[in-house]
């Protein structure tokens, strides 16, 4: 479980991280350096301490981990809400080791890069901007089960796996904020940009919301006894999918469009804590920023959603940066029944899709034995 990591303060302020060295805790030398590093560098690429802790290892250790695939933005939090959901999940199997500083990482299961080109390098690359892993070997395993490209956290799940398993592994003890950044930096080194929400998701599980100014994760309740139906659509996914998927969003907000949006987030928090799933799904039907133009690179997207909401889903959204979507129900048989409804639907416009009926899971990133 992800409690089991002691937190024990955040390394970019008062407390430095720890780091078990040859059974020793020992404080990383960033936290005496004298200088207070933005927060929002550091943990990134761009940022690398004079100071590094050099990790020291006597012996192999080996964590395994799974982690569950997320729906960000449901509905109206675009970048600051999401859910993890039991319909997919990564394992991620790491082995630190004594040696010269290697990095291997081998991916299986769906087709994403293994290597440099996979979101867990950024991460283990991130961690090496304030931890001197050159005496330690670095290998990863991803048996990957979230589909990639399909707006269900599938780069986020191994983020999260590899962040938590990684760090544990080398005895580095982080506060949940820092961890979520370090997760987040293997979703900029394959977007471009730090994702904090699915991370987040992924390795607290629950619906959790992100306080973009601090980035600190806040869990917000863990089930709330809804059902999601979530159709994703086969074929080749979108080159570049979560870059094109914001580069159709406004730069700019109307203060109108900002009030209704502010408004929806507080329904659907207050929803979530109310644990009404009538209201929940009202809520995350609701986006002014996102959905109408991300909506458009969807197939059949506002017929599916009328289709839905006709057949009694309580709610209907895309999940993420698409191109998979959701329905909301108050039970699986609901869930699966109108699934089998939008199914049929695009069978019969030609459209190749598969429908998976989840709920969400309380759990995110957890040790598995083995």
């Amino acid at each position: 479980m992800f409690s089991e990591i002691p937190l024990r303060g955040e390394i970019f302020k008062d407390a430095p991280p720890k780091v078990r060295q040859g059974g020793h805790d020992a404080p990383n030398a960033l936290g005496n350096s004298g200088a207070s590093p933005q927060k929002e560098k550091l943990l990134t690429h761009h940022y690398a301490p004079k100071l590094l802790t050099k990790a020291l290892l006597r012996d192999d250790v080996r964590i395994k981990v799974e982690s569950p695939s997320t729906m960000a933005n449901l509905g109206p939090g675009f970048d600051i809400l999401a859910v993890a959901v039991n319909a997919y999940k990564d394992v991620v199997e790491v082995k630190v080791a004594p040696g010269s500083g290697e990095v291997r990482i081998a991916s299986e299961g769906y087709s994403v890069p293994s290597g440099e080109g996979n979101a867990a390098y950024g991460v283990v690359n991130a961690l090496r901007n304030y931890l001197d892993l050159s005496g330690i070997d670095v290998s990863i395993r991803i048996l990957k089960g979230v589909p990639p490209s399909m707006g269900l956290g599938s780069s986020g799940a191994t983020s999260a796996g590899v962040a938590y398993a990684v760090t544990k592994a080398l005895g580095v003890s982080l506060s949940a904020s820092d961890l979520v950044r370090l997760a987040g930096e293997g979703e900029r080194w394959i977007a471009g940009a730090p994702h904090y929400d699915n991370v987040a998701a992924s390795l607290l599980g629950g619906f959790v919301l992100v306080d973009l100014p601090t980035l600190t994760p806040v869990k917000l309740v863990d089930d709330v006894g809804i059902w999601f139906s979530i159709i994703s659509f086969e074929g080749n996914p979108l080159e570049e999918k979560t870059k094109r998927a914001r580069s159709v969003l406004p730069k700019e907000l109307g203060l109108r469009v900002f009030s209704m949006q502010a408004s929806t987030v507080a329904l659907l928090i207050h929803a979530l804590h109310r644990r009404d799933p009538t209201l929940i799904g009202r809520a995350m039907s609701v986006d002014f920023i996102a959905e109408p133009h991300r909506g458009k690179l969807i197939p059949h997207y506002r017929s599916l959603k009328e289709l839905a909401l006709k057949e009694g889903a309580l709610g209907f959204q895309i999940s993420g940066a698409g191109p998979s979507v959701f329905s909301v129900h108050a039970s699986r048989e609901d869930a699966v029944r109108v699934g089998g409804v939008l199914m049929d639907y695009l069978r019969g416009e030609g459209v190749q899709a598969r429908n998976v009926a989840a709920r969400p899971v309380p759990e995110g990133v957890r040790e598995l034995g083995g």
